[in-house]
């Protein structure tokens, strides 16, 4: 289950045609429809055997972490406007100022991708091995450990830089500050939190670790 993620364009309000058996006519096909409010307000996680599973505020997170017992990425919410800028070794993270923001003209932003979840927008610049974009996998320990940081632009207009700077034993740790160096912090993410899940929510600005995914189960996002 949970296996499609739907980045059409839909209307307000989506219409689910599902044909139930290829034998029946009209008796063996089902109508359903749902809203995600004006300006695509709500994601939605729907279910083809029981309709609409849950809704999030789309508006309400930046960062969606893989927590698959494989997974190693994160996702950006550029749905709503956020960017997600390279922005050199970590050891430069003292060197980040306000004076980014004048210079990321130049600079051509990370996306995800959209064939699969593994395609965040951390992930790009990896070599399809053991550089996943965001860090180094170390074969030895299983752990992964970044050598890289990014620059944010948040959708209020507001830049933060930033680092994943490890996966340990199912656990994403990572720090964030603004350009200046003020409001620093050091957070974590553990899987284990969300067993069954895909990703795991977290909004930057109120410092707030968000569980937005349905625990009964979907298909369609």
């Amino acid at each position: 289950m949970n296996h499609v993620y739907s980045s059409f364009r839909l209307a307000f309000t989506a219409i689910i045609l599902i044909e139930l058996s290829f034998e029946s006519t009209a008796q063996g096909i089902v109508y359903d429809d749902f809203t995600m409010n004006p300006g695509y307000e709500n994601m939605v996680y729907y279910s083809v055997d029981n309709g609409v599973a849950g809704t999030a505020n789309m508006a309400s997170w930046d960062l969606a972490f893989d927590v698959r017992p494989v997974g190693a990425t994160a996702l950006i919410n550029s749905g709503q406007g956020m960017s997600l800028f390279p922005a050199g070794p970590l050891s430069d993270w003292d060197v980040i100022d306000e004076t980014f923001p004048d210079n990321s003209g130049a600079i051509v932003p990370f996306q995800n991708g959209t064939a699969y979840w593994s395609q965040g927008a951390f992930s790009e610049g990896g070599d399809g091995s053991f550089d996943l974009g965001w860090g180094v996998y170390d074969i030895v320990t299983h752990t992964i450990a970044s050598d890289k940081m990014y620059v944010i632009s948040l959708p209020d207009g507001t830049w933060k830089k930033f680092a994943l700077l490890s996966l340990v034993s199912d656990v994403y740790s990572f720090q964030c500050a603004n350009l200046d160096g003020t409001d620093f912090f050091e957070d974590q993410v553990a899987k284990s939190n969300y067993l069954g899940k895909i990703h795991a929510f977290y909004n930057l600005t109120n410092q707030e670790e968000l569980d937005l995914e349905p625990a009964s189960g979907w298909d369609m996002l």
